[in-house]
């Protein structure tokens, strides 16, 4: 499942989402959209995964994040 997605649907802000991974809002929101400067870590993939309990996989992440960046 796509990270901004799951956000929406848990009704989830970024803010708080990075809070749980332990991340700024601003290294979030640039994973989501696929920033260069903001590619994420295995351990960060990690982090999300779990806190998501697995509904976006890190596989999901890189996925999302090298689809938008081939859009650039």
């Amino acid at each position: 499942m796509d990270l901004k997605l799951y956000l929406k649907e848990k009704n989830l802000s970024m803010e708080k989402f990075a809070a749980m991974v332990d991340i700024s809002r601003i290294h979030l929101s640039g994973v989501i959209n696929g920033h260069k400067d903001h590619k994420p870590s295995y351990d960060l993939m990690v982090r999300i995964e779990k806190a998501t309990k697995g509904q976006v996989t890190a596989q999901d992440i890189i996925n999302s994040y090298e689809e938008k960046r081939t859009k650039d």
